[in-house]
C-alpha cells in the first residue's frame, strides 16, 4: 500500500513536471511574441489570463483581437499550437492548482476559476491533472 501510494505520487510529480516544462517553454515563447511585436494573440492570452475567473466566449475574445472567430481559431492554433478553449481549460486549471494548494474549497476553488458548476470542475481537473481535485488537495497537503 506505502509503495503503491509512492509510486502513485512519483508518477503525479512526473507528470506535473512535464506540464510545467511545457507551459514554460510555451510562455516563454508567447513572451518573447509579446515583446518582439506586441502581437493580437498575446494581447489575448494576458487578457484570459487576467480575466480567468469570468465566463470568457470565443467570440467576445476574437473581437477584442479583432478578427472573425474562424481567423480568431486559426491565429491562435498557429501561434500557441492549441484550441483558445483548450488553453482557457488549462489555465483555468493551473489557477485551481495554485488555490487548491492554498487550502480553498473545492467549490470556492471551482467559483474563482470560472466553472459555474462543482462537478464539471471535478470532471475536467480529473481529465486533465488525472486526479480529483480532493485527492490534489490533500497529496500536496501530505507532502508540505
Amino acid at each position: 500500500m506505502i509503495i503503491r501510494r509512492k509510486i502513485l505520487w512519483q508518477i503525479l510529480l512526473l507528470k506535473e513536471l512535464l506540464i510545467r516544462l511545457m507551459q514554460t517553454q510555451a510562455r516563454t515563447m508567447v513572451e518573447k511574441n509579446i515583446a518582439k511585436n506586441k502581437s493580437r494573440i498575446g494581447f489575448v492570452v494576458d487578457y484570459i489570463k487576467k480575466n480567468i475567473h469570468q465566463k470568457l466566449s470565443i467570440d467576445s475574445i476574437a473581437k477584442l483581437a479583432y478578427v472573425s472567430k474562424s481567423n480568431f481559431f486559426k491565429m491562435f492554433k498557429d501561434e500557441l499550437g492549441t484550441s483558445p478553449n483548450d488553453f482557457i481549460l488549462q489555465e483555468r486549471i493551473n489557477r485551481a492548482k495554485e488555490l487548491l494548494a492554498l487550502n480553498n474549497s473545492i467549490k470556492e476553488t471551482a467559483f474563482q476559476t470560472g466553472f459555474s458548476d462543482t462537478n464539471y470542475f471535478t470532471r475536467v481537473f480529473k481529465q486533465l491533472v488525472g486526479v480529483t481535485p480532493k485527492s490534489y488537495q490533500n497529496e500536496i497537503m501530505f507532502h508540505i
